[in-house]
């Protein structure tokens, strides 16, 4: 997350588990990743277009979460969003560049 135009940056870390079958039947993968993006996408958009000047950025993390989770329990219920526990998951960084061990040193 970044606040604004002041540089401030931090990383909101978390954990996405959605059920792999409802009551109507199987989840599809494609299915969970599409609606979780677009959800993840709108609790982002409405916490950071309600924040205000001075908000830590790990208070709106936490604000994320909580509305992140709601918007996906609408959708699937038994959605959880949580601390990265899960061993053998690869975090996956949005809107951060980082620097594969592969890619030439920059000068």
């Amino acid at each position: 997350m970044t606040q604004g135009d002041s540089g401030a940056t931090t990383v909101c870390k978390f954990e996405v588990g959605l059920p792999v079958r409802s009551l109507q039947g199987e989840i599809l993968l494609e299915e969970a990743q599409a609606a979780a993006a677009d959800m993840a996408n709108r609790a982002a958009f409405r916490v950071l277009s309600e924040a205000h000047p001075g908000d830590m950025l790990a208070e709106l993390c936490g604000r994320f979460k909580v509305t992140y989770e709601l918007l996906l329990q609408e959708r699937f219920k038994g959605s959880r969003i949580g601390e990265c526990r899960s061993l053998g998951i690869e975090t996956v960084p949005f809107g951060v560049v980082l620097e594969r061990s592969d890619d030439p040193p920059k000068d």
